[in-house]
């Protein structure tokens, strides 16, 4: 009994350390896992971290050789020129390009000029301008010859001369400081200003239109934040950005596009309440103006707002009143348009009449018939009296006088 109790508890015993030693075995698998997970891991990292420092280290080479392009031994300057190009870089001379917005740089005409000679010539970025020497001259050519200079307009408003003579070659960038621009304007300083600048320097800024603020409709409605200015006979609303095309003698609003390219450009700079201004191009985008406009300011004649009020206005029904306007007695309702014209005050009946009276086809001080309200026991007319140009607004509100009743035989 004694022995068989000692041999169950030995057991007990080793049972015991076998799960002991089952754990420590488990546990040390777990704990040489995760070390190799982390020696892993920081191998990797390590990895990724030496990669990103040599993509770091070659995007800098990549970047410094792009900052060096024009400095050191990437310098335009230290560019040897056989003679013969050192004096045709000194020859030739950009008097002008095409400087318009709906021009592509790639395809803008450019004005060349040698130095020795006295005529222009015009051609396209990228194309070949033929040369020749006469006479220790040179002189383009109105056929192909083996010596050429081919202008192209690059990004940055700048030009790249490319020129050639058999096995002679060379290129070399003209800059404002240089060829590009050192004598525009020499063409044109004898001529007289063009009558399409002329027009928009004599033109007239008027600012918001008051009217266009109370009462553009739907179809109206984008030009309450335009600015009006009328050029010769053509009304304008624009804001800043906004495109003029000079066709049949007059300026139009116009989108850019191939209506726009072969005739005079200009567009709205800066734009506020004081004033306006443009650049304005010729066909060939050589000439460049820049027109500055102050704000206009009407001058009226004699006589106030309240001398052109209605008067005697009566109530002839919940929504018409009868009233004296000028010379004339007239019956009026809520919503009419009246123009004072040179033979006195006219109703716009149609829409066709009053879309030219928002356009200024037809012109004059304007009243506009809004509304009758009963306030405190009276009947009072609303309306709002504008000017001629609709730079000044006068709100009115005229109370309706009440009109005694007839009483017969003299009783009530």
């Amino acid at each position: 009994m004694i022995i068989a109790v000692c041999s169950r508890i030995k057991i007990d015993q080793i049972l015991q350390y076998a799960t002991l030693g089952s754990l420590i075995a488990s546990g040390a698998a777990i704990v040489f896992g995760i070390s190799s997970f982390f020696l892993s891991f920081s191998q990797n990292v390590e990895k990724t971290s030496s990669s990103l420092q040599v993509s770091a280290v070659k995007n800098s080479e990549r970047s410094s050789i792009y900052s060096s392009i024009g400095n050191g031994s990437l310098a335009l300057k230290t560019v040897k020129f056989s003679p013969l190009m050192m004096q045709l870089k000194e020859e030739v001379i950009i008097l002008a390009k095409n400087t318009r917005p709906d021009v592509r740089h790639q395809e803008a005409t450019i004005l060349v000029r040698l130095k020795s000679g006295s005529k222009e010539f015009v051609t396209t970025s990228g194309s070949v301008v033929y040369l020749e020497e006469l006479q220790d001259c040179l002189h383009f050519s109105s056929i192909p010859t083996d010596f050429w200079i081919k202008p192209m307009c690059i990004e940055g408003g700048n030009l790249v001369l490319q020129a050639e003579r058999g096995e002679e070659k060379a290129e070399w960038l003209a800059t404002a400081s240089q060829d590009l621009g050192k004598r525009i304007g020499e063409r044109f300083r004898d001529q007289e200003t063009p009558f399409f600048v002329h027009s928009i320097r004599e033109a007239k800024f008027w600012g918001l239109d008051l009217l266009v603020q109370h009462y553009a409709g739907i179809e109206h409605g984008q030009l309450r934040d335009k600015y009006k200015v009328i050029i010769g006979d053509s009304v304008c609303f624009v804001s800043k950005g906004d495109f003029l095309i000079w066709m049949d003698g007059q300026w139009r609003i116009s989108p850019l596009g191939g209506s726009t390219e072969n005739a005079p450009l200009a567009q709205v700079k800066n734009v506020s309440p004081k004033g306006i201004e443009f650049d304005v191009w010729d066909d060939l985008g050589f000439q460049l103006f820049q027109v500055k406009l102050d704000s206009a300011h009407f001058t009226k004649g004699s006589g106030s707002y309240t001398d052109q009020a209605p008067t005697m206005i009566r109530l002839r029904t919940a929504s018409q009143v009868t009233c004296n306007l000028g010379k004339r007695r007239l019956i009026l309702k809520e919503g009419d348009w009246l123009l004072r014209t040179s033979t006195g005050w006219r109703k716009l009946k149609t829409a066709t009449e009053i879309e030219d009276c928002l356009l200024h086809r037809i012109q004059g001080d304007l009243l506009v018939f809004d509304k009758l309200e009963k306030l405190q026991g009276k009947t009072v007319l609303h309306a709002h009296l504008f000017d001629v140009m609709r730079t000044q607004v006068q709100l009115l509100a005229i109370p309706i006088a009440s009109e005694k009743k007839k009483i017969s035989g003299g009783k009530l």
